[in-house]
């Protein structure tokens, strides 16, 4: 006379595999590709970079975000004496290490001016990482402050959008995700295996 042990019913065994290509998948997906954008409406640029008077904004993109491209389309205006040119973008990690940009690029006059366009900073070599914070900071700011006290220019209207890859677990996170892989594995193992007769 042989003992059967009774098979695990099939949905059990279905839900071993679906776990463990769930956290295939989670972990596959942990580095991934996103964007964030900023819409914006009458942001004064006042004051040279680091100035009290200057707008500054923060984002929580999470720790260890890789910051990989910029894309912009703005409206900005230069209040006379002031040049377009002098309006200027500061987006940086907690550290300081970021990119500056000016929209008007070399537009040495006052006015109105529409901008748009794309940068692969991992292309252009201006890359970069939020440390552990997670956090990009940006500062409106003047190239040059023509007029003391006052705005020198304003960031009329338009978006940001930063392009960054999230970042990769730490190594106790993917030392407790291989944990659970193997657990599920040896689940799945188990109950493989034929009971032994007797």
């Amino acid at each position: 006379m042989h003992k059967h042990s009774t098979p695990a019913p099939r949905w059990r065994s279905l839900a071993a595999g679906l776990a463990l290509g769930l956290s295939l998948s989670l972990f596959a997906g942990a580095a991934q590709a996103a964007s964030f954008t900023f819409s914006f409406d009458n942001l004064y640029s006042v004051d040279e970079l680091g100035a009290d008077s200057n707008v500054r904004l923060t984002h929580d993109l999470g720790a260890g975000a890789y910051i990989t491209g910029f894309q912009w389309d703005v409206v900005v205006s230069a209040f006379d004496p002031s040049f377009l040119s002098e309006l200027t973008l500061d987006f940086t990690a907690s550290n300081g290490v970021g990119v500056s940009f000016s929209p008007a690029g070399e537009a040495y006059e006052s006015g109105e001016l529409v901008s748009s366009g794309s940068v692969n900073l991992v292309n252009a070599g201006q890359a970069f990482t939020l440390g552990n914070d997670g956090l990009l900071h940006l500062e409106f700011h003047e190239f040059y402050d023509d007029d003391t006290g006052l705005p020198d220019g304003v960031w009329d209207s338009g978006t940001l959008t930063f392009q960054y890859v999230s970042a990769v677990p730490e190594p106790g996170t993917l030392a407790l995700w291989a944990g659970g892989v193997l657990a599920l594995a040896a689940v799945r193992r188990r109950r493989a295996t034929p009971a032994p007769s007797a």
